[in-house]
């Protein structure tokens, strides 16, 4: 069997930079101080440490039930924009979750910086919750801040499976090293091909992949696996 664990932002979907108004406004609202989120500088960087940096930035200091507060607002004002403006799924994503969604060989799980409600609400707009509803989430949570936790938790919740990490991000390349499992990059967000090949993750697709392309990475893993 082998567990797919997929990154969100910048490898299923892209919001299109939607996301950084309802997040400014949920910390303005709750903490008084303006914001600005770099998407470059914090690629990879969980909703927790997002929040947290940002209170850096504005002098405050660290609070988790203040980040927990913020990225609850944060969830609720996103759904309102995403309602409006759906993300946009990114490469052939649709037909490759069904396709490992109707197959026994795969199981398809979650693995992203994300804040649960959050990655809730972004599937769901997107369309592609569907393949995700019995699907194990690991998420940013105050005891699991940053991304190298996230993916130490679910190789350890996931040792008798064969994992294969999905994601955009070096945070993601190395948060799979890290863990011990291997990683496939996708250069669907913010970082180009070259950005991520100079990592050296164990496989790499394209901007445009298919579902061939994703199944020809698959046979690779096995060939490697067995």
């Amino acid at each position: 069997m082998i567990n797919l664990i997929w990154d969100i932002d910048g490898t299923l979907l892209n919001t299109k930079g939607l996301g950084a108004g309802p997040f400014c406004d949920a910390f303005t609202h709750h903490t008084g101080k303006d914001a600005i989120i770099d998407k470059k500088k914090l690629s990879g960087f969980t909703d927790f440490e997002i929040a947290l940096s940002l209170m850096l930035d504005a002098g405050i200091q660290e609070n988790f039930f203040l980040a927990e507060t913020i990225l609850k607002s944060f969830s609720t004002r996103l759904e309102k924009v995403l309602a409006k403006n759906p993300p946009e799924v990114l490469g052939d994503i649709e037909n490759t979750l069904e396709f490992t969604q109707m197959s026994s060989k795969f199981t398809n799980a979650i693995g992203t910086g994300n804040f649960r409600t959050g990655a809730h609400v972004k599937l769901k707009a997107a369309g592609i919750y569907k393949y995700f509803q019995k699907s194990k989430f690991y998420v940013a949570t105050p005891e699991l801040l940053n991304r190298d936790a996230i993916i130490q938790s679910a190789a350890l919740e996931n040792a008798h499976l064969l994992n294969l990490v999905i994601g955009d991000s070096p945070r993601d390349i190395s948060s799979a090293r890290h863990a011990g499992m291997a990683v496939l990059a996708i250069p669907t967000g913010q970082h180009t091909y070259q950005e991520l090949d100079k990592m050296n993750p164990d496989f790499i697709l394209h901007q445009d992949w298919t579902l061939k392309d994703f199944l020809s990475v698959i046979e690779q893993f096995e060939s490697i696996q067995s």
